[in-house]
């Protein structure tokens, strides 16, 4: 539709300029040709020349450039008239009036200027006009002797006729600069760099310049034009190449372009120094024209905006193949400047069609990519965003289903990119060809089909359910999911088993905007539990477990540089003799708004988020300086710190640890680093190399929580720890509960044998106390021995401790 509408737009342009180009009706005149050698000095002589021969036609044919041509002008008009010729590039001319023999006025124009030469015969019963023509190539000349009046007419048509064609051009080339300089991308301004050297070339083509930009840039304009048509070919290339991307898929071909620019620099060089030959520039025209069309034809993929640019460059061509005709055969068409004017018209217009085509295409395409998802084709984001809004505006009710897929990561990473993206279109063709079951109006219809599927985000998926929220419904579209994606993936023998999770929330009664109902479908989709539940729907208790792991993170930081946190000691005792063993640093926070906050929620937080690294420095900075104070008071004081498994290996932390003891003056031996069972499943050789790190500064390992790990006493024996740790959830009930009895005792024998002491927490209980004393426990911690206090009540209870055993030891002597 369109390209009908270009088509229709170019032939009343052309047919217009047509009428405006009609000749008017001449005087009758007499011309006579002679060809010679004569100097212009010798002028006068040419008058009575015998060897004149009269011209048949108001025309005459330049078939030589090694020669000048002579025209003899005379009319029997007794009334002032004006001889006018017509001027094509590569013709200069020389006008002269003559009376009684005589040259009383001269009008030289040169090759380069493309101006309508006149003169005015006042008195034609004695004034005569000769006319001295040299070509730089074959060409027709046309001439006529008007009445002034006429001339005038003709004159106002011209300047009509070529003010529109040059001013349409100028236009169009004004335009494309201002593209060019909104864009600011190297092809635009390519594109726009070819505009301007055409539209310079109209200019002087049509004799308009000096309308349009005064006398003395028209004849800089009008001296260049070889330089402007150079120009024009090296950007016209220059901006297929990039348009087409020609480096990248055919470098054979970049290459000749190459080589072709570096001439056509080259060529505009040589122009502005000594100029070029017509035949050459002619020559460099066509080549550009040849690789034009076969860059067209061979890279664009787009019908019609191909069809408009191979017009645009066959208009171009065919004039160019007619002139490279008219040179060979001697034949040249009539008023060629006229119709070089069109064809240079038609093209540009085409041209400029066609990028603003391309324009339009390419707005098109960033609209639907910002609507669709590159890689599957399905409506991402954006698409959902909107039409969540549009049914809310309407107050439709809907439930919103999110499904993460984890075969699509895992697929990228054991079988690669392109094999995953293969894999998601078919899953998502498959989804959309269930989804049509039970969804009757999807949510676009595009060339692949029907579309039901959303894509969120790279591995989460959405699917709009309308009407009111029924269970039945969902777990029938969950059973479809399921029954799509539990077959995995395969590739070469071997298969990804694939897993969902499937959040839904509902409008109005979850959510009453775009993002908080897809916020709610997340939050439901994330939650964990142990029951077989295939999915879950959005709940508030959860909503304020994730709200309250967000304001936890967000005030982490915060509460790190304002001294926020604290470190709890709880005492370690022997449990053999009672006396004071150690303590185990415990670090509490108590946020101002969020209250107290226990450490299994508030450090797999720092985990994820890194800044663990820094809170671990500040727990061993803050336990040192704290047992720098206990070793006065008691030195036989051992402290223990608990590391996070994301420290574990981390360079940086040894140093620090050293540093501080010597700075501090404390001996490594009373200095016990515990270590989570689950922390040290991994690398053996890693993480043996680590505790061989530690151990050489002096400090002791220990394992801590054992028990809830997944790691044998075998495995960890092979890291060479000092103390193992057994978790308080054995010790808390062991006295009512055998099988926690058995592995206590175990656990000690089993300890003892490999060289290692054991510490026991969650003793609360005087049996469980003597119980494990029983068993050869050595130290323990818990209630019944006491709570984690604050350091300074711990200093306090050091001195009674210390104190009461003392006074203890004394009375059993």
């Amino acid at each position: 539709m369109r390209l009908r509408s270009v088509l229709c737009v170019l032939f009343f342009f052309v047919i217009s300029l047509s009428i405006l180009s009609r000749a008017q009706q001449s005087v009758p005149y007499s011309v006579m040709v002679w060809e010679s050698g004569l100097q212009e000095s010798h002028i006068e002589n040419a008058i009575g020349a015998p060897d004149l021969s009269p011209l048949d036609e108001e025309a005459f044919f330049i078939d030589s450039t090694s020669v000048d041509y002579w025209l003899i002008v005379k009319t029997e008009e007794s009334s002032p008239v004006i001889f006018t010729t017509s001027k094509p590039i590569g013709v200069s001319l020389v006008l002269f009036l003559f009376e009684n023999g005589k040259v009383v006025e001269s009008n030289e124009v040169n090759a380069s200027s493309s101006s309508s030469p006149f003169i005015v015969i006042e008195r034609p019963e004695s004034q005569q006009v000769a006319v001295k023509l040299t070509s730089k190539a074959k060409t027709k000349i046309t001439f006529s002797v008007v009445p002034q009046n006429v001339f005038v007419d003709q004159n106002n048509i011209r300047i009509a006729w070529n003010g529109l064609q040059a001013g349409l051009v100028a236009m169009i080339a004004l335009i494309m600069v201002g593209f060019a300089t909104v864009r600011k991308g190297e092809r635009t301004i390519y594109g726009a760099i070819y505009f301007v050297g055409v539209a310079l070339l109209s200019m002087s083509l049509t004799g308009i310049s000096e309308v349009l930009i005064g006398p003395l840039p028209a004849q800089v304009v009008s001296d260049n034009n070889g330089f402007w048509l150079i120009i024009a070919l090296f950007s016209s290339i220059s901006y297929y190449r990039l348009t087409y991307q020609v480096r990248d898929f055919e470098p054979t071909i970049d290459a000749f372009i190459q080589g072709l620019r570096i001439a056509f620099v080259f060529l505009a060089l040589l122009e502005l120094w000594k100029g070029v030959p017509i035949t050459l520039l002619f020559l460099s025209l066509t080549v550009t024209l040849v690789l034009n069309l076969g860059l067209v034809i061979r890279f664009s993929k787009t019908t019609s905006i191909k069809k408009v640019v191979l017009m645009a460059w066959l208009t171009l061509a065919g004039l160019v193949c007619y002139w490279i005709a008219s040179q060979l055969f001697n034949s040249m068409p009539y008023r060629l400047v006229n119709v070089t004017q069109i064809a240079v018209t038609v093209h540009v217009i085409l041209l400029c069609a066609a990028m603003l085509l391309r324009e339009v295409q390419r707005q098109k395409t960033f609209v639907y990519y910002s609507l669709h998802d590159d890689e599957t084709g399905s409506p991402n984001k954006n698409f959902l965003f909107r039409v969540l809004r549009q049914k809310m505006e309407e107050n439709k009710e809907h439930s919103l289903l999110l499904f993460k897929a984890f075969v699509v990561e895992q697929t990228r990473i054991n079988f690669g990119m392109d094999y995953a993206q293969k894999h998601l279109k078919i899953l998502i063709s498959k989804l959309n060809e269930q989804l049509s079951v039970l969804s009757k109006t999807p949510i676009e219809v595009t060339d692949s089909g029907p579309s039901y599927l959303f894509r969120l985000e790279d591995s989460v998926f959405a699917i709009i359910i309308g009407g009111k929220l029924e269970l039945s419904t969902v777990e029938q579209f969950v059973c479809l999911l399921s029954s799509v994606f539990e077959e995995g993936v395969k590739y070469k023998g071997a298969q990804l088993v694939d897993q969902l999770e499937v959040g839904v929330a509902n409008y109005p009664m979850h959510a009453t905007s775009p993002d908080q109902i897809v916020q709610r479908a997340l939050q439901a989709m994330s939650v964990k539990t142990m029951s077989a539940d295939r999915w879950h729907i959005f709940d508030v208790a959860n909503s304020v477990i994730s709200e309250r792991k967000l304001k936890i993170s967000a005030a982490l930081r915060d509460a790190l540089e304002s001294e926020q946190f604290e470190l709890y000691l709880q005492p370690q005792v022997c449990l053999k003799t009672g006396q004071v063993y150690g303590a185990e640093a415990l670090l509490r926070w108590h946020h101002p708004i969020l209250g107290q906050i226990p450490p299994d929620q508030f450090i797999p937080i720092a985990e994820s988020s890194g800044i663990i690294h820094s809170l671990t420095e500040w727990v061993v900075e803050k336990g040192l300086t704290y047992q720098k104070v206990l070793s006065e008071i008691y030195p036989e004081h051992v402290l223990s710190l608990n590391i996070s498994g994301k420290d574990l290996a981390r360079r940086e932390l040894p140093v620090h640890l050293i540093t501080l003891l010597t700075q501090l003056d404390l001996s490594p031996s009373k200095i016990t680093l515990e270590i989570t069972e689950s922390a040290t499943i991994g690398n053996m050789n890693t993480i043996r190399g680590v505790f061989e790190d530690y151990r050489q500064i002096g400090v002791k390992m220990a394992i801590d929580d054992f028990g809830t790990g997944y790691s044998s006493l075998a495995y960890l024996t092979q890291l060479g720890f000092d103390e193992l740790k057994i978790d308080k959830q054995f010790v808390m009930n062991m006295e009512n509960i055998p099988s926690n009895q058995t592995i206590c005792n175990a656990t000690c024998d089993m300890s003892h044998s490999l060289g290692s002491s054991v510490v026991a927490e969650g003793v609360e209980s005087q049996t469980a106390y003597l119980l494990l004393k029983k068993y050869g426990c050595d130290y323990g911690q818990g209630y019944y021995i006491a709570r984690p206090m604050p350091f300074d009540e711990y200093v306090q209870w050091l001195g009674e401790s210390i104190t009461s055993y003392a006074a203890t030891s004394n009375l059993s002597r």
